[in-house]
Order: C-alpha cells, then sequence, then structure tokens
C-alpha cells in the first residue's frame, strides 16, 4: 500500500506535473528513473523516483473497468 501517491497528471517540457493527496508538484524528468508516461505510479527513492510497475498496471486495469462500465 502506498502511503503517499504520486501519479504523473501530465508532462511539460522537461517536467513531470504530479498529483500527491496534497496538491500538485513539478519533478524533473531526469529525476525519475524509467520513461515517465501520463498515468504512471510514482515512489520517492533515495535521488528521485521509480516508477511502480504493477501499482501503475492495477490502476489502469481499474480505470478501464470503470470505463467500460459506463457504457454497458
Amino acid at each position: 500500500m502506498l502511503l503517499h501517491v504520486l501519479i504523473i497528471d501530465r508532462i511539460e517540457s522537461a517536467y513531470a506535473v504530479v498529483e500527491t493527496d496534497k496538491g500538485h508538484i513539478e519533478i524533473p524528468l531526469a529525476d525519475i528513473l524509467g520513461e515517465a508516461v501520463t498515468g504512471n505510479v510514482l515512489q520517492k527513492v533515495d535521488g528521485g523516483y521509480r516508477i511502480k510497475k504493477h501499482a501503475t498496471e492495477k490502476r489502469r486495469e481499474e480505470i478501464n473497468k470503470k470505463l467500460s462500465g459506463l457504457w454497458d
């Protein structure tokens, strides 16, 4: 379970605009390990942030289920 959820809202120039439980912050793309993509869940680690692949996939699946339910 993530205590502080960090989700990439969008990419602007050399920064990721990230949703947190307290609002938005900007994180330099150079501080994110891996390919930063909208919707990725991040975890703060020493020296930067890493992409939580399993949490990102799970979140996308949940969103897709909700969206598919809108047209059923």
